[in-house]
């Protein structure tokens, strides 16, 4: 029983590592539009790409908030309402 689970996890390691090398050398033959796609969609599926975003959002409404003594870039948020909006419907082109 031993030796057939030991074999079926040497035979379960090569598929794996054959699975691999057969995904990298297909990555290696895409264009570079397509890996430059693939980086990009990375990223913006990641936390990273969250974090960035919800660190730049709130920094923007801070410093535009009444009463915070900073100088003020968009006090109506109108900036970031049209932001907002054509990132919207930039997505809805995309997506």
């Amino acid at each position: 029983m031993v030796e057939q689970e030991s074999r079926l996890a040497s035979v379960v390691e090569r598929n794996i590592h054959a699975l691999l090398q057969r995904r990298r050398r297909v990555e290696a033959q895409q264009p570079l539009q397509q890996r430059i796609a693939d980086t990009i969609t990375r990223f913006t599926g990641s936390m990273s790409f969250v974090y960035i975003h919800l660190f730049l959002f709130t920094a923007w409404i801070m410093m535009n908030l009444p009463g915070v003594p900073l100088p003020k870039f968009d006090p109506t948020f109108v900036i970031l309402a049209m932001f907002a909006s054509s990132r919207r419907s930039f997505c809805r082109l995309l997506c």
